[in-house]
């Protein structure tokens, strides 16, 4: 039996974790191919890919308990399950276990290279989005589907390898119960030679911040591990030569924008800023010490107003997500399925407020605590979940703060980022959010769920673990300081 990733790889000493950041950043100025949205063809049509939406009854190892939950016949994968608080009774997915979600990377030809996977899942909105190297349930590196092994999974239970990032990290509490993974990049020395399987290659962190930009390409898994990486400057262990090139490339790329230089300023760890790292942790921790909303799991009958139709789970009371069920066949490790998949009611905006605060470009946190969440309070977007045409689609209006008149319909010049992209496949069908980075120089008032924190603060609290939501996570990897 395979020893818990939480022991290997290596730990990593400070003086090599910043040698490693170094030569990632160094990274983002490196590229192998002129068109590498053409490496992966993500956007091609596979002949053998089928997906067809069935009836619960025509699920196979699959079905509803004495209690109306939804369960596989083996107690793995997940469940379909009910949740209650004192605010909110809803379906939810219960996945009780720890997938590992890794990146390999490696020096090659004098450039750190990560090593990434055009991935099929049934949920994508491209049939193949960009994935890690390795992401994988329990219940798929244990093989109770009885179907392929993971590629490069030892790797990641193999202590001679230094992890630069290792995190268990949240999923979307609003949908998930308490469910996290191992969020982690690892380093294999430079001489090791690796095979290359299909529908691998090696891409370096610029052309993977380039990708990341074209709408639904980069999956979520992907975005939630790379958030992580530091681009502060005053630690890594980068040469004065490296340094400076770093600096002038910097300035060449933003003679005529600020964007990414301000954001690449918000990166650096600055005494400038509005608080500390210390005030902060103390902010969101003392939000978790008067926390008096536990969640609990129930049985689906238990919800009054659940809706269970041949073809549909949901709710009739702010009913933003449902479940359903898909046939799948795929060349993956199990060629023919079927499963149970969530899906949501209309496109979401999930964004962040910045402001220039001190000269420095603060993001607007607000404290996020959902159903599902384990740890109680996390540091989340400054909107999350607002209905893309409110017009249209109503849903969701509890999610409505005093901040959304600043994501509807922006202005261009305001926009810092601004792209589409969509949940993880596995578990959620063709779920998609538009990512937005809005600044302002409104006076704001933070009052007593919002908190300004600098960008390295940010990255910091998602090094630390169990403090950025992944929706929260998923805008900060988007973020490109050099295009």
């Amino acid at each position: 039996m395979r020893s818990k990733p939480i022991n290997s790889p290596k730990k990593i000493s400070k003086k090599k974790q910043n040698h490693l950041r170094g030569e990632i950043i160094n990274s983002a100025f490196q590229e192998n191919h002129k068109n590498p949205e053409l490496l992966f063809n993500i956007k091609q049509n596979e002949n053998n890919v089928f997906i067809k939406r069935i009836g619960f009854n025509e699920l196979k190892k699959w079905g509803f308990d004495n209690n109306g939950n939804l369960r596989h016949e083996s107690g793995k994968f997940f469940s379909i399950v009910g949740a209650k608080n004192k605010h909110a009774v809803q379906p939810i997915i219960l996945q009780p276990e720890h997938g590992i979600l890794g990146i390999i990377c490696q020096m090659r030809n004098g450039i750190i290279q990560f090593l990434m996977q055009k991935k099929f899942e049934p949920g994508n909105i491209n049939c193949h989005q960009l994935s890690p190297t390795v992401q994988a349930t329990k219940s798929n590196y244990t093989a109770v589907h009885k179907g392929k092994s993971v590629p490069y999974l030892n790797y990641f239970f193999n202590d001679k390898y230094y992890a630069i990032i290792k995190g268990l990290l949240s999923e979307q509490t609003k949908r998930f119960f308490q469910k996290k993974n191992w969020n982690i990049i690892i380093n294999l020395p430079p001489e090791e030679e690796i095979g290359i399987f299909h529908n691998f290659k090696w891409i370096t962190i610029k052309e993977l911040l380039h990708l990341i930009k074209i709408d639904n390409y980069v999956n979520m898994n992907t975005r939630s591990i790379i958030s992580g990486i530091q681009y502060n400057m005053t630690e890594v262990q980068i040469n004065i030569s490296q340094a400076a090139k770093f600096y002038n490339q910097l300035n060449n790329n933003y003679s005529q924008s600020k964007k990414g230089k301000d954001l690449f300023v918000s990166a650096q760890n600055l005494i400038e800023t509005k608080h500390s790292l210390i005030d902060l942790e103390f902010w969101i921790n003392n939000k978790r010490k008067n926390m008096d909303d536990p969640a609990e799991i129930i049985d689906l009958i238990e919800i009054d107003d659940l809706v269970r139709t041949k073809h549909r789970i949901g709710i009739t009371k702010n009913n933003e997500f449902d479940i359903i069920a898909l046939e799948i066949k795929s060349n993956r490790e199990v060629t023919h399925w079927t499963q149970p998949i969530a899906r949501d009611t209309c496109t979401r905006i999930t964004g962040f407020l910045i402001k220039r605060i001190n000269g420095i470009l603060h993001f607007l946190l607000k404290s996020s605590h959902e159903i599902g969440s384990q740890d109680g309070p996390e540091f989340g977007p400054t909107v999350c979940g607002i209905p893309l045409n409110p017009k249209k689609d109503n849903k969701g209006s509890d999610n409505y703060n005093k901040f959304a008149k600043y994501f509807i319909q922006p202005n261009k010049e305001n926009c810092y980022l601004s792209v589409i992209q969509s949940d993880e496949g596995g578990r959620f069908y063709r779920v998609q959010n538009k990512h937005l980075i809005v600044i302002t120089n409104d006076e704001i008032d933070e009052g007593d769920d919002f908190i300004f924190a600098s960008l390295f603060q940010i990255k910091s609290f998602i090094n630390k673990g169990n403090y950025i939501t992944m929706e929260a996570r998923s805008i900060i990897s988007c973020i490109n300081f050099f295009e």
